[in-house]
């Protein structure tokens, strides 16, 4: 199970991450909200540059 932080400090599971962008009508526009970026994953799941916490735009381009 992953988990994403908001700039507010909120954790969201990957369901009520879809659940925020759905809220927003697009990927663009929950962005423009501001950046979501991944917490937690599991180890074989990383998609992080070392030392950096991915955003979920850069999961999402690797998708």
């Amino acid at each position: 199970m992953r988990f994403w932080e908001d700039g507010e400090g909120r954790l969201y599971t990957d369901e009520q991450l879809l659940r925020h962008i759905a809220h927003y009508g697009s990927l663009g526009a929950a962005l423009a909200y501001g950046d979501i970026r991944l917490v937690s994953e599991s180890p074989q799941l990383s998609r992080a540059r070392p030392g950096e916490r991915p955003r979920l735009a850069d999961y999402l381009e690797e998708a």
